[in-house]
């Protein structure tokens, strides 16, 4: 389940402790830390946006990345809940060096992303034909005013292209329609 707690069960967690922003902010670092951070890469691999790209210089000569600062010292589960301790303790050395991070992650999650990222994973889906596309086609009355089939909802909602890199998905659409369907944070 998503939302089960993983505090007992990552044990490998200190491979991710690290903090790189500060090695990424030039060169073909700060160019990689961008490719990453553009909405239109999600869900593409790394190393088709970093083929071209040199590694940092610092990453080469230390080999690893320095922890986190603040990070307590402990590994495997304790550790672990430690950390997560620690990150939530208002103005800790670990809290502060977290923010940047945090702020990344909250701008890939704001809502025009999430209903960009939706919209396109669901006409593209497997199970459009089938089962999604259907079920928004059912709630396209409701949510658009007007009774579509899934083909003419998948045209609405990212247009009649054949060029995917000229596909513009229609937020409002899909926004509308995931609120029909009764997800909250769509409305």
């Amino acid at each position: 389940m998503p939302f089960e707690s993983i505090v007992e069960l990552d044990t490998g967690w200190t491979w991710g402790a690290v903090d790189f922003l500060p090695a990424m902010t030039q060169g073909s670092a700060r160019l990689a830390l961008e490719r990453f951070s553009d909405v239109a890469n999600i869900n593409r691999d790394w190393r088709s946006l970093t083929s071209d790209l040199q590694p940092p210089p610092k990453v080469s000569r230390m080999g690893r990345l320095p922890a986190l600062p603040g990070l307590p010292g402990r590994y495997g589960p304790q550790g672990f809940k430690s950390a997560i301790l620690e990150a939530r303790r208002p103005n800790s050395q670990l809290w502060r060096a977290l923010q940047p991070y945090g702020a990344r992650f909250a701008k890939l999650m704001e809502r025009p992303v999430l209903l960009q990222c939706f919209g396109l994973a669901a006409v593209a889906s497997v199970a459009w034909d089938a089962s999604l596309g259907p079920a928004l086609a059912a709630l396209s009355s409701q949510a658009l005013g007007k009774r579509s089939t899934p083909a003419e909802l998948r045209e609405k909602i990212c247009g009649n292209v054949t060029d995917a890199a000229e596909i513009k998905v229609d937020i409002d659409t899909v926004a509308r329609l995931l609120a029909a369907a009764g997800v909250p944070w769509a409305a």
